[in-house]
């Protein structure tokens, strides 16, 4: 039984997923573990390493009870405030006469742009080639198996600071656990909410995470911009704490409740009751008001988004599927509301598919990450074991074809 476990490290919670590769080469999720932290991990970084340790043991060990197996190598999300990507062109000559491309001719332009594109104090998380072209006319997103002399592939990079992977890697280590696979936090919420019908016509992804917001740009089916931004849900929070004189926990309670995206989907008399800190009784609040709060955080956070996509010339006109928002704040009522009047573009909630097996726990914004992790590992393998199976058939069709061109020889000499 093939097996791949996968670890969230979100600023509010650490999940993990386990999940079965079935006869039908179906993902089944038959682990869930979820534990919240405060503090211990903030923005992709441990900041408390035996709190994040122990946060991260609890929530493997939940999933390996619940799905009654031990797994030793897991899958991880990398995000922060150093995540950022970029896109390097390449080119290789396979051969003359043309020849057929194989595995290994991606390699070596991957190869290629990632010696080119080191950095100090950063790693490289993923290089993932957007589309390829063939003899300077021939566009093919999957080349394997395809006659060219040269291919070209542009390449989308994406880089985060060392020392941040390194303690992730580390505490893992020490609980146990290899680190398999690394993936950025956003493509693997893509990968979880995204269509390859959104990712071809282009469309920008925004998860809303409780440190970070997180973005990605896909376009031609493949990503184009990648990054995050230190703010989040954490940050909405906060400010209805202090507006609301409660603490954290009820602040939440409170936004997600409660709470609203625009301030003109609330009417005015509508309230709420609350109970500040140190006082003991309720008292009633305009609920317009805590909308207000809300919306103002929501504005800076979609503004900062905006800035980034500005700055890297994305035209979000040319995004013909809009907008997809995922993350825990997605869940705010009047998000899509939002994020249509704010960024002028059709939008919607993304929930996590492509997965069996605890679908109704799974089905919510906030586990889009785990899941895509999920969803990652097992295409990575699954193009891996394909790969080499193709790279298998063409040399024997190479050998067999030299094998006739030398029989035909020879009875030609005999004629």
């Amino acid at each position: 039984m093939a097996l791949i476990a996968a670890v969230d490290l979100g600023s509010s919670k650490v999940v993990a997923l386990i999940a079965e590769v079935d006869a039908y080469g179906e993902l089944n999720v038959i682990g869930f573990g979820r534990v919240n932290q405060d503090r211990a991990i903030e923005r992709g970084m441990i900041t408390k390493l035996e709190s994040a340790a122990n946060a991260i043991q609890s929530a493997l060990r939940e999933a390996q009870e619940m799905a009654g197996v031990k797994t030793t190598s897991v899958v991880i999300g990398i995000s922060g405030p150093s995540l950022k990507s970029q896109n390097e062109r390449e080119i290789v000559h396979i051969s003359t006469p043309p020849s057929r491309i194989t595995q290994e001719n991606i390699d070596r332009i991957i190869e290629r742009v990632l010696s080119r594109s080191r950095e100090d104090g950063y790693e490289v998380i993923s290089a993932i080639p957007r589309r390829y072209t063939l003899d300077d006319q021939e566009v093919a997103y999957d080349p394997i198996g395809l006659v060219a002399s040269k291919m070209q592939s542009e390449v989308h990079v994406i880089k985060f600071a060392s020392n941040p992977v390194r303690n992730i890697e580390n505490v893992l280590s020490g609980l146990g656990f290899e680190v398999r696979e690394r993936f950025a936090s956003p493509i693997a919420s893509a990968e979880a909410v995204l269509s390859q019908e959104e990712k071809e016509e282009g469309v920008l992804l925004i998860d809303l995470g409780a440190g970070l917001t997180s973005y990605c740009v896909y376009a031609e089916g493949s990503p184009l911009l990648t990054g995050s931004i230190s703010i989040g849900g954490i940050n909405i929070t906060k400010d209805v704490g202090h507006f609301m004189k409660v603490s954290v926990e009820q602040a939440e309670r409170i936004k997600v409740e409660q709470g609203c995206a625009l301030t003109e989907m609330v009417s005015e008399d509508e309230e709420i009751t609350i109970v500040p800190r140190g006082e003991t009784s309720p008292i009633r609040l305009a609920r317009k008001k805590l909308v207000e709060v809300i919306q103002i955080r929501l504005e800076e956070i979609a503004e900062a988004v905006r800035q980034e996509l500005n700055k890297n010339k994305i035209d979000l006109e040319a995004l013909h599927a809009g907008i997809v928002i995922t993350g825990g704040s997605a869940k705010i009522e009047g998000m899509k509301v939002f994020t249509e009047r704010f960024f002028q573009s059709a939008a919607r909630i993304g929930l996590p598919v492509g997965v069996i097996g605890l679908r109704d726990k799974l089905q919510d914004p906030s586990y889009s990450v785990v899941v895509g992790l999920l969803k990652l590992a097992y295409h990575k393998r699954f193009r891996s074991v394909v790969s080499q199976q193709q790279d298998g058939k063409n040399q024997f069709h190479d050998k067999l074809s030299r094998a006739f061109d030398k029989l035909k020889s020879i009875l030609r000499e005999i004629i």
